[in-house]
């Protein structure tokens, strides 16, 4: 294992370890249990439901990125197996992986399926960016301020970092003469310019409309987990713990197991639930997660490796 890859994987076991030992005070097993128990079944699987739906939806979008002409269940199936990948590393590394599985999978080269993922997450982030700014502007008055200073503090960042993006771009597009990108930095650029060059306006509408219900099917599967555990969450406040963004964290706890919690359990408290409620909520609406992602997984790798049998001499 190469030693950047080791060294993430012991910064997410220190991040796990520290969150988990820092809210351990507030974690209730019996409530907990309690919870758990008493899911409703058919908003469970009103959530396994969106959840699938929201895959096959990336799938689509990667689909049409791409150019079509590769099967919707295949590519399916390898988002099934991503998304769990994706909930547990920072943003770059997943995608890398994505990329990593395209290729392996023989769907498509590298160099199209890493334009294919780089403008899906761009267009992910932008999205992102506006629901944020729409919930700041909106509800500044419901939130407590601290959240919404919260909020405004990762607009800003967010804002930010795209607007930095975006210049490094624009300058590169006015500097063509500068020959072949030699830093890292200026690769990402330069691939992401070649994929806007290969994108027709018709494909990028396709793509932002399927953005658009990948997000919304995204929050629909949280609506319904909480649902399904008996929580009094009204949509709004689901919202806030929506817009919570723990993929944009330079190390993230194992299988996200730490960050998942603190960031929930830190808007509930904000919102007013006691914090043995909050910790409750937070670690039993993360158990549904992770389990319904690892078993979409295995379904996924299920899928593809009984398809390679069955394309094999």
């Amino acid at each position: 294992m190469p030693r950047s890859d080791l060294l993430r994987l012991a910064g997410a076991l220190l991040v796990t370890a520290a969150l988990l030992a820092a809210l351990s005070p507030f974690i209730d097993l019996e409530r907990l249990k309690t919870i758990l128990t008493g899911a409703s079944g058919p908003w469970l699987a009103l959530t396994v439901a969106c959840y699938v739906a929201q895959q096959l939806v990336r799938a689509a979008r990667t689909r049409t990125l791409l150019g079509g002409g590769v099967p919707l269940l295949r590519l399916t199936s390898i988002h099934l197996v991503q998304s769990p990948i994706n909930a547990s590393l920072p943003m770059g590394a997943a995608e890398a992986v994505l990329v990593l599985l395209l290729r392996k999978l023989r769907v498509s080269a590298v160099h199209p399926a890493a334009a294919a993922v780089f403008v899906a997450r761009a267009l992910d982030l932008a999205l992102f960016v506006v629901l944020l700014a729409t919930i700041v502007a909106v509800g500044r008055e419901l939130v407590p301020p601290a959240v919404n200073g919260f909020l405004v503090t990762m607009l800003l960042l967010a804002g930010f970092g795209g607007g930095l993006f975006i210049g490094i771009v624009r300058w590169r597009l006015r500097h063509p003469e500068l020959g072949t990108a030699t830093t890292a930095i200026m690769r990402h650029v330069d691939a992401f310019i070649a994929a806007l060059r290969g994108i027709d306006s018709a494909t990028a509408r396709r793509a932002l409309a399927f953005t658009v219900v990948i997000w919304l099917l995204l929050y629909l599967t949280f609506l319904c987990t909480v649902r399904a555990l008996g929580l009094g969450l009204s949509p709004l406040e689901l919202l806030w713990i929506f817009v919570i963004p723990t993929e944009l964290l330079p190390v993230k706890g194992v299988a996200n197991i730490g960050t998942f919690e603190a960031a929930w359990f830190v808007v509930l408290t904000f919102l007013g639930y006691d914090g043995e409620v909050a910790m409750a909520i937070a670690i039993g609406c993360h158990l549904v997660t992770i389990a319904m992602q690892f078993i979409g997984a295995g379904i996924g790798a299920l899928v593809l490796s009984a398809r390679a049998r069955g394309a094999s001499p």
